[in-house]
């Protein structure tokens, strides 16, 4: 009988609403709708109503489980709330996760983790100096370079030898940005020194809340903003005229890039930059090409040597090479541009014969003497092959140049420099150096032979004096067109 009644009694603990543990010594009380409020936990399992006694009970009837009874308290807790709810001053993590683990309660185990992952510590390398500091601290700012470094989300922070991520910047005043993150507000010594470096510092690591309470300092004192003694001028003069203009024994370059920077003035900044490189590396019709600064600067009312004035600059790709589109088609003659430069004096192979595109190239670049080298060249050179039309023709240069004011004697009597600039587009050089006239080939042949004997020698049967004349009138041969005249009328 006695025995029947302590099973009655038995199942309606099991049954009933309330239940009653003791947890490591510690005893609580909670409903069986919070204990299996996570049904996959171990504790669903242990209260299911339709399990077997769950534990085993100490004399008072309470289920005994051998766990922490005070970190207990916070996983009952969750269970209720559906939260995780910490004190201040609460460091027992790893214990409390621990205990979620035994009672696996996946959601609660994540929510340790998070929490355990933020305080995790952090290795630094700035500059040479080493840190050490909590994820939480890195991770305040979201938009940061620093967050962006632990979430790995652009790749371009690396670790040392010794697993601590390196940042190449100024590890002094990386104390200060430190500071910032943990107090959550900026103080610096009395007549801080290095403002300007510290606001430059954080606009790389992109603190937004930093960089607003740095320049809140300048903006109250105005002295401090316009802190760029001599420098300062030569940026307001950048500023008024749109070119940088600085003294020949200026040695400044890098506090000058320095002042562009922190001013934000992205142009200035760019030109600085052209100032201070020593490689120079050009792209032409996907060619690449290196050559010195010194060299460039040797001519400087060329175009090279203007892109160190400000009065003239080629355009960038990606990796900061300058590009030369209008000579993508003679890319090749460029090392001859490159070498004329460096040398000083045209060194061409004797079988060189694309001369007339190579003085267009040296045109184009205002490289004067260069062009005047190559039309002197041009001016010797006796035997000239044209391309017309498709139709090649062999001749020497005197007899292109029978009539003066003629087309053919302004492009072949090189007497100047221009006539090779304005008469480019006219003649020009195919790719296998031949002078390129966009004619007609087949009656050029009559056009020559006039040149040659000034007469107008035409077949019997020959019945295409309108096309000829118009040649005639294009090559500005005025005699030969009168002589065509009466047989087209």
């Amino acid at each position: 009988m006695a025995t029947n009644m302590e099973s009655s009694a038995a199942a309606e603990t099991r049954t009933s609403r309330w239940v009653h543990l003791n947890v490591g010594g510690v005893i609580y009380t909670a409903s069986r709708e919070t204990l299996t409020s996570n049904q996959n936990s171990m504790l669903a399992i242990m209260f299911n109503q339709q399990m077997m006694p769950p534990a085993e009970e100490d004399k008072s009837g309470q289920y005994l489980i051998d766990r922490d009874g005070q970190l207990f308290r916070h996983v009952l807790n969750y269970l209720r709330n559906g939260e995780l709810n910490l004190p201040s001053e609460f460091t027992e993590y790893k214990q409390l996760l621990a205990e979620a683990r035994f009672y696996q309660i996946n959601p609660l185990i994540e929510e340790i983790q998070t929490i355990f992952d933020k305080d995790a510590s952090v290795n630094l390398n700035v500059g040479g100096q080493r840190y050490v500091t909590s994820k939480s601290n890195l991770s305040k700012f979201r938009e940061s370079l620093l967050y962006r470094m632990l979430t790995d989300e652009d790749g371009t922070i690396r670790r040392d030898d010794y697993g601590f991520f390196t940042i190449d910047r100024d590890g002094v005043l990386f104390q200060h940005i430190l500071n910032y993150l943990r107090d959550g507000e900026l103080n610096l010594p009395k007549d801080f020194p290095e403002l300007k470096q510290l606001l430059a510092k954080a606009r790389f690591y992109q603190i937004k809340p930093l960089i607003e309470e740095i320049q809140t300092i300048f903006d109250k004192d105005e002295s401090v903003n316009l802190n760029g003694g001599v420098l300062f001028r030569h940026i307001l003069n950048f500023l008024r005229d749109e070119e940088l203009n600085l003294p020949e024994d200026f040695h400044e370059l890098k506090q000058l890039l320095a002042e562009a920077r922190f001013y934000q003035i992205k142009s200035l900044e760019e030109e600085v930059l052209i100032l201070l490189e020593e490689d120079i590396t050009f792209v032409v019709g996907g060619y690449t090409y290196k050559t010195s600064k010194a060299n460039l600067i040797k001519y400087p009312e060329s175009s090279f040597g203007k892109m160190f004035s400000n009065r003239q600059t080629f355009k960038r790709d990606k990796l900061g090479r300058y590009v030369t589109l209008p000579y993508e088609e003679d890319r090749e003659l460029f090392q001859h541009v490159l070498d004329f430069m460096e040398k000083g004096k045209l060194h061409l192979p004797l079988n060189f014969h694309k001369h007339l595109r190579l003085c267009a190239q040296a045109n184009g670049f205002a490289l004067t003497e260069m062009a005047q080298g190559l039309s002197d060249r041009l001016a010797g050179i006796d035997i000239i092959h044209l391309n017309v039309g498709g139709v090649r023709y062999v001749t020497q240069r005197r007899n292109l140049c029978q009539i003066r004011q003629s087309l053919l004697w302004e492009v072949f009597n090189v007497e100047d420099v221009q006539s090779f600039r304005s008469h480019y587009g006219i003649v020009s050089q195919d790719n296998d150096g031949n002078y390129f006239i966009d004619g007609n080939g087949d009656l050029f042949r009559y056009v020559l032979d006039f040149l040659l004997t000034g007469e107008l020698a035409l077949p019997e049967n020959f019945c295409q004096h309108k096309q000829l004349l118009l040649e005639a009138n294009k090559y500005r041969i005025p005699n030969m067109a009168l002589a065509l005249r009466p047989s087209c009328s």
